[in-house]
């Protein structure tokens, strides 16, 4: 992944879908490359305030309502105003 806006673009939906399942707001969307301090207000507390939302599993990992919401979200993002599956850029004819 080398498309820096594409990737924050990715960031800033997912902060909205923990805002809007979990209810927490984070202090940034760049959340992938943010630095924090265990331990400390920041990051950090908002971390913990996910897992004990339910965001977050006992080892870390995202829970499967997150994952689940997240992909939802992604396959949207996916989909051409009309509905349909975004161009594979193939070639073809009508006739």
């Amino acid at each position: 992944m080398t498309n820096s806006a594409l990737i924050a673009s990715a960031e800033t939906a997912v902060v909205q879908i923990l805002e809007q399942t979990y209810g927490i707001s984070l202090s940034t969307t760049s959340f992938l490359t943010a630095s924090f301090t265990p331990g400390q207000p920041g990051i950090d507390s908002e971390l913990d305030a996910l897992q004990a939302a339910g965001a977050i599993n006992s080892d870390g990992s995202p829970s499967a309502t997150l994952v689940a919401s997240v992909t939802a979200a992604g396959a949207a993002v996916g989909k051409g105003a009309s509905g349909g599956t975004t161009p594979t850029g193939g070639t073809g004819s009508s006739t």
